[in-house]
This record gives structure tokens, C-alpha cells and sequence, in this order.
């Protein structure tokens, strides 16, 4: 399923100059504003950074928000939301402190703490201002402060909407009506939640009826999600769950349509509801690429130090996702590596025609090698892709 926060690729980035501090650590040299704000679990608020503070770079999203499988817009609420959810279950806020979870730390922690500021744009944008450096633009944004719509955590990702997640955070911190004692990890003193699970789904209709007849809506979200909107969220949820028999309500083009943990079966739909933000047709084009594909190589045996050898290699270029090949034409490039006790050795592949390639070992190098085998590496590619690739043997006499 297609992980929360789809965004679009007309993000804007900037890096800045890193200088070495007091200590040799590196200092970022774009300053954060002063009104970017972070989430504080202690007073259960987003608060601002206040002045003084830099980052190494920052980047600026413009979101596709869509719909989640329940039918309820995605938007700022549940973005800011999962943010509160992050730093909630990794912060510690005294030893009594109910919503924290070591293990959930663990996992949050190394990238949470790089995240430096947080601004809602008034055009809808939001930008973020974080620790991290990379020379490509589009691996920095992509990989530094991107903030997600549910909260994804490496090793602990709860990939649903917000009131699922709430939901579960308070069978976590509450129990449920079955009794169980829940947790978000997998100690065995407890049992792990799962939106699969029978007994844990109607502990969350439960939980999500009260949250309806409390008209509950999580202070973290207070300020951009209504007691209105919460409650239709609420029974949204409710509803899914009683048609479709899992909790899984997230925002890719598939949801569980139905499932059956006795015959271990699921059933996916596609998602068409008409917020989702692509046509079916979207991503295939989207993904559209060519690559080369190696279908032989051609290794004389053996191959005497006294003359030139020729290696053959058949190449193809394989259309994705169609998966249609075609004979390679003179774009596709060849490439050769003789592996020597000595080193290694380059060779450039000549076309020949369509499909076929030739690559030419000089005498010169061979009459220096010692009889024996040696590994050939063969790569073929058509630009700055991965390189498909075969190994095989030289065996010299």
C-alpha cells in the first residue's frame, strides 16, 4: 500500500553551508524562524522555536492530500497529528508518563531529533527546516524533513488515520472492554495491537463509540481539527470497520475490502474515491522507464595469450512497466571488467547491430596474465541507471 503523505515533485529546496562549531561539529547556516514550531508532549501543545536557532537545510511540500479509505479528506490535522504521535510515545515525561514507549524511542528518536521547525504556510505549503545534508535536491527532500499524514516511525510505522491511531493509543494507555492488555510493542507481557485482529476491532469500535458520545477530539489537534469533523471521522471509521472487518484505514489506491483470518485471505479493492489524488493511469506513466537487459554472453574457450580475444554480449531494452523488450540499438552501452590479482581491467563494447555488442581484450593484456581463470563482469546500461550485469569466466593458456 502507498505509505501516507503523497506530495507533489515541484518541491523547492535549499542547503546550506555547513561550518565546523566550537567543537568540529558541523552548524547549519540557514536560520529557522522563530515561529516554526515543534510538538512539546509536556504541555501537549506545538510551541514555537523561539530565535537563534539554524539548520543544515530545508525544504517545502506541497501536499496531495486526498482521502482516507474511510472517505474523510486528509489535510493539516492529520499531518500535525502524526507529528504529536511521534514525539508523545518517544518522550518520557516523568515515570508515571502512560503514552511512552521505550522501544518506540528507539526507532524515533535518531530522526525525529533532526527535524528543527515546522511552518504551515498560509498558501497550504508547509516547510520544514531539518539536520541533513545531501548533494542530490531530490534525495534531500525526499529523505530529510518530509513530515508524513500518519505516523511512520522505522520499525514502528502505525500507517492509518488519525482516530485509528488515537483510538489505539487508548486501548494502549486505557485497555479496552475485552480486557487485553494492549501495547505498541511486541513485549510478550502484553499483546501487540493489530487492525486485523477481531478482539482488538471491537475494542476500537468501543473506544471510537466513546470518543463519538464524549465528542472527543485529541488536544494535539484541537486547533486545526473541529469537534464536527472529528465525530464524522469517528463514525466514518466505525462504519469501515463493520463493512470491511479490519481497522487498516489509510490512503493508498488499495484498502482491505475484506478479510477472513480463519482461511487467511484478504481481499483488496482499488480506492475510488474521487479525492484520490491520481488517475489509474498516473503512476504507470509516471514510472515509465527503459532499461538494458544482458540475454548472453559469448566467452571463447580457452583463450591463448598470443592473440586478441572478443567477447559477445546480447542486449535488450526493456520497457517498464509494459514489459516489452526490443533488440538494443547503439544507445545501449557495453561495458567490460577483467578481475586480475593486479587489478582490474576496463574494456568499451562496440555495437555490432541491433542486439549485438563485441568487446575486444588487446593481446597486450593478455600475454601479461598467468594461465588460469580469471572473472569477467559484464554491464550494459543506458544511462545513470543501475547497470544489468553478469559474471562469467576467462580462462587463459
Amino acid at each position: 500500500m502507498a505509505e501516507a503523505g503523497e506530495f507533489s515533485n515541484a518541491w523547492a529546496t535549499a542547503v546550506g553551508k555547513l561550518v565546523k562549531g566550537p567543537e568540529g561539529n558541523p552548524v547549519g547556516q540557514i536560520p529557522v524562524p522563530a515561529t516554526a514550531v515543534l510538538y512539546d508532549s509536556a504541555s501537549k501543545t506545538f510551541k514555537p522555536v523561539g530565535a537563534g536557532k539554524t539548520a543544515f537545510s530545508t525544504a517545502t511540500y506541497t501536499y496531495k492530500w486526498g482521502a482516507w479509505h474511510n472517505n474523510r479528506p486528509i489535510g493539516i490535522a492529520d499531518l500535525m497529528y502524526a507529528q504529536a504521535f511521534i514525539v508523545e510515545w518517544m518522550t518520557k515525561d516523568g515515570e508515571g508518563d502512560k503514552y511512552y514507549d521505550a522501544a518506540y524511542e528507539g526507532g524515533a528518536r535518531p530522526l525525529q531529533e533532526t527535524l528543527k521547525g515546522i511552518v504551515l504556510n498560509s498558501n497550504g505549503t508547509v516547510t520544514t527546516y531539518f539536520d541533513f545534508n545531501h548533494a542530490d535536491r531530490d534525495f534531500l527532500a525526499a529523505n530529510g524533513g518530509m513530515l508524513w499524514v500518519t505516523p511512520y516511525v522505522f520499525g514502528h510505522p502505525v500507517g492509518v488515520s488519525w482516530d485509528i491511531a488515537e483510538a489505539l493509543a487508548k486501548l494502549v494507555v486505557e485497555g479496552g472492554k475485552s480486557g487485553t492488555a494492549w501495547s505498541f510493542s511486541s513485549d510478550p507481557a502484553f499483546v501487540e495491537v493489530d487492525v486485523l485482529n477481531p478482539k482488538c476491532l471491537d475494542d476500537l469500535k468501543v473506544k471510537l463509540q466513546e470518543f463519538v458520545d464524549k465528542k472527543y477530539v485529541p488536544a494535539q489537534i484541537k486547533r486545526w481539527k473541529s469537534v464536527d469533523s472529528a465525530i464524522l471521522d469517528y463514525k466514518a471509521s466505525i462504519k469501515f470497520i463493520e463493512e470491511h472487518k479490519n481497522a487498516y484505514i489509510s490512503n493508498g489506491p488499495f484498502y482491505m475490502a475484506n478479510v477472513d483470518a480463519n482461511a487467511n485471505f484478504i481481499e483488496l479493492r482499488a480506492f475510488r474515491n474521487a479525492a484520490y489524488p491520481y488517475a489509474s493511469t498516473y503512476w504507470p506513466a509516471a514510472l515509465k522507464s527503459q532499461n538494458a537487459r544482458i540475454d548472453g554472453v559469448t566467452v571463447p574457450t580457452p583463450v591463448a595469450k598470443t592473440r586478441d580475444a572478443f567477447v559477445d554480449v546480447a542486449v535488450s531494452i526493456v520497457a517498464y512497466p509494459a514489459g516489452t523488450a526490443r533488440n538494443a540499438d547503439a544507445t545501449a552501452k557495453v561495458r567490460l571488467t577483467l578481475v586480475t590479482p593486479e587489478g582490474e581491467k576496463k574494456y568499451t563494447g562496440a555495437f555490432v547491430k541491433a542486439g549485438q555488442f563485441q568487446v575486444k581484450i588487446p593481446v597486450a593484456d593478455l600475454a601479461k596474465l598467468k594461465t588460469g581463470s580469471y572473472t569477467l563482469v559484464v554491464e550494459s546500461y543506458l544511462g545513470t541507471e543501475s547497470p544489468a550485469s553478469e559474471v562469467t569466466s576467462l580462462v587463459v593458456f
